[in-house]
């Protein structure tokens, strides 16, 4: 009895061990290089993340993001690392497979009757905010979807519970993750593209019309192809080509002033270049400046206050104060203050405050604060200011404020505010406020308006659109107003009426009940030579029940005999009640107020019979005015 006692002991110590050896050699296998100062912990979490390639998540309630901490360690395990962190932290953590899950220390937990698993998921090479993807727990059944923020969230009804996590979106590498939720839990993951292949199938030709006897039963041959680019990433090729050289240009600079040192503090220093200083032979790689002067080129582990150059700037970590550059500045930490340079400004991690430079700038995490560049401007996060460029700005998360740009602007996430570029602008995500440009507008969902000189594109649209062109999967609320509006699941009708003229008219009308386009062709088939019109109109639903009423306004310019559009112009004012026979098909009839212009040296007679009418006439121009009936077919 004793024995079986003691192997109901041994045997969950054994497995425990076992365990808790093998979760040490997880953590104990990943190398870390790292050196931060006074660094947010969710900035220092995305660090770790790309190098040991694990998700973390911590309850966003109970541990504060902005949490500052100061790590340095060059190829130490992760272990090491994350004991650091906690220790500056006041953490714990927890290992479930590949995702690192944190507490506070000394949390003191009451139970109730269930948590929240939220958080974002992202591109893992683009970073970009994913919609539509699916997280659902396998066992519970329990899932959600993130929304075009690519933010989810999951209600666990178990106060501790074991989660048996699959994410899988279409075009992404399906993940599957275990995690133990006890606690209302931030939780981020990226994802991973499929390998697009396209497999074409090509039929052998059929060679029995050339040769008389039949050609063999050969195999199918299979092509392998790239895939069709849509046209928006043929337009944006270029922004995306500039935009992933310059990051990997900056990052190769960047890494290689990864050296674990100690820093020493100065009020000033004159450098002529690196190496030649007035701090002597003590190397610049552990120099923080308080005052910086560079003749030619400045390179230090960071600056507190002032530093100018009549070349290059070069800060391995934080930037505090103003920097001055005739061609760049280069800072691989986070950037508080002002940079100028007469070419490029370059951050590896988040910027506050001011960049301007004659060609570039470039936030490698978030930009609060203002960009001004005369050809580009870029950002990895999000933006909360002013981007302003003569050529385009890109933010590959979201933000609030404004973009201006001579060319193009492009925000992959959310945006708050406006968007105004002399060409293009691209929301990938829901544009809240103004989009304005020369040419072209693109947004997955409008709140605002939409302004263009040509077209205008949404997939839904909660506002505004005024442009030549209007293109909309949906107009949930607003209006869209242009030469053409066309919209997926909007307004489309068609119309065959009959006119006091004689003529008989067809009517396509598209956009929504609001405002829709009408585009007009008629004939007249009494009379002996061919004559016929074309016309365009405008129009709205004032009653939309089985029976309707519409208003619209329609010009309509005439062809008479063998004289191509005789200056002969006919303005009819539609007021048309309807009555709905089936789901699309209608009886329309209505009166219509006419108005007829001639400016050439003959008049084409409408044939209005017995209608009332007005004339006017002088040497250089005729017209008529009456009041008439129509009356149609509605489908």
């Amino acid at each position: 009895m004793e024995r079986v006692v003691w192997i109901k002991i041994y045997i969950p110590l054994f497995i425990s061990f076992l365990f808790s050896f093998q979760v040490i050699g997880q953590i104990e296998d990943k190398l870390i290089t790292i050196k931060v100062v006074a660094y947010p912990l969710s900035e220092v979490l995305f660090e770790l993340s790309d190098q040991a390639h694990f998700d973390f998540s911590y309850d966003s309630k109970g541990i504060a993001s902005d949490l500052q901490l100061s790590i340095e360690a060059k190829d130490q395990p992760l272990g090491v690392v994350l004991n650091v962190l906690c220790t500056q932290a006041g953490l714990t953590y927890k290992i479930n497979g590949e995702q690192i899950n944190f507490f506070p220390l000394n949390e003191h937990r009451t139970v109730r009757s269930g948590w929240t698993l939220s958080g974002m998921i992202t591109d893992q090479n683009s970073n970009f905010l994913l919609d539509s993807v699916i997280i659902e727990d396998k066992y519970l059944g329990i899932k959600s979807m993130t929304n075009s923020y690519g933010e989810y969230a999951l209600s666990i009804p178990n106060p501790d519970y074991r989660m048996d996590l699959r994410i899988h979106k279409p075009g992404y590498v399906e993940k599957e993750m275990e995690i133990r939720v006890q606690s209302d839990l931030t939780l981020n993951i990226q994802m991973e593209q499929t390998p697009k292949v396209f497999v074409e199938v090509v039929k052998p030709i059929d060679e029995t019309d050339i040769v008389e006897s039949v050609a063999p039963d050969t195999s199918t041959l299979f092509i392998l192809r790239p895939p069709e680019r849509s046209f928006k990433d043929k337009l944006l090729e270029p922004v995306h080509e500039g935009f992933w050289a310059t990051k990997l240009l900056s990052k190769r600079i960047i890494d290689h002033l990864r050296d674990t040192v100690n820093f020493e503090e100065t009020s000033i220093r004159l450098t002529l270049v690196p190496g030649v200083s007035t701090t002597g032979s003590k190397s610049s790689t552990t120099m923080v400046n308080g005052l910086s002067l560079n003749v030619l080129v400045g390179y230090s582990s960071g600056l507190k206050g002032v530093e100018l150059s009549s070349m290059i700037n070069i800060d391995r970590f934080n930037v505090t104060g103003l920097q001055a550059a005739g061609f760049g500045n280069l800072n691989g930490g986070k950037t508080t203050g002002v940079q100028l340079a007469g070419f490029s400004n370059v951050g590896k991690m988040k910027v506050d405050g001011i960049q301007a430079a004659g060609f570039s700038n470039i936030a490698g995490f978030n930009l609060i604060g203002v960009q001004l560049s005369g050809f580009n401007n870029i950002v990895r996060g999000s933006v909360h200011g002013l981007q302003a460029a003569g050529f385009n700005n890109v933010v590959t998360g979201g933000g609030a404020g404004l973009q201006a740009s001579g060319f193009v602007n492009t925000v992959h996430g959310h945006w708050t505010g406006a968007q105004a570029s002399g060409f293009l602008n691209v929301g990938s995500g829901r544009v809240s406020g103004l989009q304005l440009s020369g040419f072209l507008n693109v947004a997955k969902e409008i709140k605002g308006a939409q302004l263009s000189g040509f077209l205008n594109y949404a997939k839904v649209v909660r506002g505004l659109q005024l442009g030549i062109i209007n293109i909309s999967d949906s107009i949930e609320s607003g209006v869209a107003i242009g030469m053409f509006t066309f919209s997926k699941k909007g307004f489309r009708r068609y119309e065959l009426v009959y006119q006091e003229t004689q003529y008989i008219q067809f009517h396509f009308k598209s956009g929504s009940k609001t405002f829709y386009n009408i585009f007009a062709a008629g004939y007249n088939p009494f009379t002996l030579d061919p004559a016929w019109n074309i016309g365009y109109g405008i129009g709205t639903r004032l009653l939309d029940r089985r029976m309707f009423a519409d208003l619209e306004a329609i010009v309509y310019a005439f062809n008479a005999g063998n004289s191509v559009f005789e200056e002969d112009f006919l303005g009819k004012l539609y007021v048309n009640f309807g009555y709905s026979i089936a789901k699309r098909f209608a009886i329309v009839a209505g009166p219509t107020l006419n108005f007829q212009v001639n400016n050439g040296p003959s008049t084409l007679e409408l044939q209005i019979n017995n209608w009332t009418s007005q004339s006017f006439s002088s040497s250089s121009y005729f017209s008529n005015a009456w009041v008439g009936l129509n009356v149609g077919l509605q489908f």
